[in-house]
């Protein structure tokens, strides 16, 4: 209702974006009047996961790379047409055929280029290699916006690549 009452779009118009944002896993209902930590401590300790799993910081790291993703999603979309969402589940899948551990195992990249977070911060919880969470992730995200990287340059060319990452560095520090 909060949200509904801050939209400048309408209730209508604000309900479908919520859905659609759900459906894709970038937003989960409200439980009750709990704060954020206490939603993600209690969904850890539902899910097995470690007390120091900080869901709500793995969301938004996720988030950040789909923005990336999506960013170069559209970019390969307009210039190389339809064969940009080939290409991109082309990486995506070769990424996944080398994953030990399939954090992003059994899940497909969205028609704009994201990955569902659900998904993602659920296979992480349950890894059993070493290490902190969050640098695995973010190291397997940032592999991924590599190979996009790569294929842009292979096949748009160095200028355009540079351009690209250019852009990706001011859009991280944005974010």
């Amino acid at each position: 209702e909060e949200i509904i009452e801050a939209s400048e779009i309408g209730a209508f118009e604000t309900l479908k974006v919520l859905y659609m944002l759900s459906s894709i896993g970038y937003v989960s209902p409200k439980r009750g009047n709990t704060t954020a930590a206490e939603r993600s401590e209690a969904s850890a300790a539902e899910m097995g996961a470690p007390a120091d799993f900080d869901e709500s910081k793995f969301t938004a790291l996720v988030m950040e790379y789909n923005t990336m993703f999506s960013y170069l999603h559209r970019c390969l979309l307009r210039e190389a047409g339809p064969v940009a969402t080939a290409l991109f589940e082309k990486y995506f899948s070769e990424l996944q055929a080398r994953e030990e551990d399939g954090l992003f195992a059994g899940m497909y990249p969205a028609a704009d280029g994201s990955l569902p977070v659900k998904p993602i911060l659920e296979n992480l919880r349950h890894e059993k290699t070493g290490g902190p969470p969050r640098q695995r992730l973010e190291a397997r995200l940032q592999s991924l916006v590599d190979r996009q990287i790569r294929g842009l340059r292979r096949i748009l060319g160095d200028e355009y690549a540079r351009h690209a990452e250019g852009a990706l560095q001011g859009l991280r520090m944005k974010l």
